[in-house]
């Protein structure tokens, strides 16, 4: 993920996401706002985990970032802690 942040502001906003898998791949010399997608799927804080559970498996992403009204970044929800609450709940 790529962020941002104001010396005034104790959130960091969310500018971009980059895979491990592209960043491993990129030139030494690429700028990370060249190869970062800016078109970025989030989790609200308010989602529930069905929803985040339907996210994952839509996208097949590793890990999701959680986002505030502002778009700033108040987390990031990995796909195998969802995996686990989710067969958890269904137990």
């Amino acid at each position: 993920m790529v962020l941002s942040s104001s010396p005034t502001s104790q959130y960091l906003k969310l500018l971009g996401i980059i895979d491990v898998k592209e960043l491993l791949q990129a030139d030494n010399k690429a700028h990370l706002k060249d190869i970062m997608n800016k078109n970025i799927i989030t989790l609200k804080k308010e989602s529930s985990i069905g929803e985040a559970t339907k996210m994952f498996t839509r996208y097949g992403f590793r890990s999701l970032p959680v986002i505030d009204e502002d778009n700033k970044i108040v987390g990031i929800v990995s796909q195998r802690d969802i995996m686990k609450l989710t067969l958890h709940f269904l137990e």
